[in-house]
């Protein structure tokens, strides 16, 4: 990868008086919208499915700043503002990598030009369960180092889709934690600001109508006041301008370019467990639960334990970071598993999501793999896996179809074509039903479709309690089938080529 490229296409046609606004954030944010907001009429698309939109860098001008925003049209005396949308991180369809190449890039030639960076928007999606520290950091990792590390008086953190919320406090208490941790660094070190974007009242999905939600940061409706207290809140004649030489440029991109590389690969993963014996033939079983963070893995099986089982809960995410970050196991004698004709002990297996919030994804596959190395030799061997999906997820991740990819290799033809995997939707509470099975679909022709044609069957809904004791109970008694269920095609690996062989191939540095 090389920063050494031709003038990005955004600033072929720019001032040295430009001022450009970047959005940056996670995908489905609401970056394109929230964009599109600033704008006479719609410029930049919006991703109306959950495939990510936006996946190279577009800018628009703005034809004017309305006359509502007195002060800005006073700070800027006239000055263009350009509004630039950038591709999330986690893209359905471009590589982190590559999105951190293309912001470094622009971001590298808006500063050798001179040109003026009037403001960075980090979004963030008040209603989804899941932040990454990790990408945060290192998105604005990009700016801080092309800014010298002055404060970030340009950076805003705003919050978006308020009106998915079903109930305020919940968006109150992620705002709360996000500025006591997550944030808080930038704020600090850096005076960084916070803006909420709320819509009106009759825009929300909630019954609760009260607009104040006593945050302690700005709270605005039009995106304009946002853009507005940026803006005028640093010197326009120093924004974004670094204290870098022209002849010092060549040397500072070149150490930017092994700065995003280190960031971006993984790093190595030392496991010690090799397996080179074969299981035995009879032993009590294991059901591995798989997905993603906050996909409710672990509230899947504190709901299938009974009270009197003694069996201890497993900790459930009450947070926005992820809360396993080791393989959990949770015995069920045979009295507290739903009625079979099975005659053995049950092991649940809760395991960490690729998309951990603090992990590397090579780290979490090589706890999983790790653990079924151990189960090779002792312990409940592998009798099903039921990989869940949380269906308020607002798109389909690149991380989403890794996971998905990786699930297929651990297992193998011959486990997936005797249905030992079974896929299974959480949390329909937090969705009106046509959404659900909207997004039901597009998860089924463009998600799961490989696993579903090999055997995996439609996916099961899990709505509450009850319904998760039924998928336990039909796992279970399928299981019972099979007098000994076959090894997964990973632990034949483990044999093959150690633990470190197979991790390297399933997650490639």
């Amino acid at each position: 990868m090389s920063l050494s490229r031709p003038c990005h296409p955004v600033l072929m046609d720019s001032r040295d008086t430009d001022i450009f606004i970047l959005a940056l954030g996670p995908t489905k944010a609401g970056k394109s919208f929230f964009l599109n907001q600033l704008l006479p009429s719609s410029k930049f698309e919006v991703g109306l499915r959950m495939g990510s939109c936006t996946c190279t860098i577009k800018s628009h001008i703005v034809p004017t700043v309305p006359s509502s925003c007195g002060a800005l049209r006073d700070a800027i005396q006239g000055r263009r503002i350009v509004l630039v949308d950038t591709p999330g991180f986690d893209s359905t369809y471009v590589e982190d990598q590559e999105v951190a190449s293309q912001v470094s890039t622009l971001l590298a030639g808006l500063f050798k030009k001179g040109l003026s960076v009037g403001g960075i928007l980090y979004l963030h999606d008040i209603s989804s369960n899941y932040f990454s520290q990790r990408k945060l950091d290192e998105t604005l990792g990009l700016f801080s180092a092309l800014c010298d590390r002055h404060p970030m008086y340009q950076v805003a953190f705003v919050t978006t889709k308020w009106d998915k919320l079903w109930n305020l406090n919940e968006g109150r208490t992620q705002v709360k934690e996000l500025l006591e941790d997550s944030w808080r660094s930038y704020l600090l070190k850096h005076e960084a600001h916070v803006y909420h974007l709320q819509p009106s009242p009759d825009n929300r999905r909630t019954s609760d109508h009260s607009r104040e939600v006593l945050l302690s940061t700005p709270l605005y409706s039009d995106p304009w006041d946002i853009i507005q207290k940026l803006i005028i809140s640093a010197d326009i004649r120093i924004l974004g301008r670094p204290k870098i030489e022209v002849k010092e440029w060549k040397s500072f991109l070149d150490r930017l370019t092994k700065d995003i590389s280190r960031k971006f690969i993984r790093r190595e993963v030392v496991v010690t467990r090799d397996a080179t014996i074969p299981q035995p033939e009879k032993r009590d079983l294991a059901i591995l639960i798989m997905g993603m963070s906050g996909a409710g893995k672990s509230t899947f099986v504190n709901s299938v334990l009974r009270p009197d089982n003694g069996a201890a809960p497993v900790a459930v995410r009450k947070r926005l970071r992820s809360e396993t970050a080791t393989v959990q196991e949770v015995k069920l004698k045979q009295d507290s598993v739903p009625p079979s004709d099975y005659n053995t002990d049950i092991t649940l297996v809760d395991t960490p999501g690729l998309d951990h919030t603090s992990m590397e994804p090579k780290e979490v596959v090589a706890v999983v793999v790790d653990w079924l190395a151990k189960s090779l030799r002792e312990g409940p061997r592998v009798g099903a896996i039921i990989y869940l999906q949380d269906i308020d997820a607002q798109f389909i991740s690149e991380t989403n179809k890794v996971d998905v990819k990786i699930l297929k290799e651990l297992c193998g033809d011959e486990a997936i074509s005797q249905k030992m995997v079974t896929i299974a939707t959480t949390k329909w509470d937090r969705k009106p039903l046509d959404e659900g099975l909207e997004a039901e679909r597009e998860m089924k022709e463009n998600l799961w479709a490989g696993l579903m044609v090999q055997g995996c069957g439609d996916p099961e809904r899990i709505t509450d309690s009850a319904s998760a004791k039924a998928l336990l109970r039909t796992v279970v008694e399928h299981m019972g089938q099979h007098e000994t269920p076959p090894i997964l095609q990973s632990q034949r690996n483990i044999i093959q080529v150690g633990t470190r062989g197979l991790i390297d191939r399933l997650v490639p540095s």
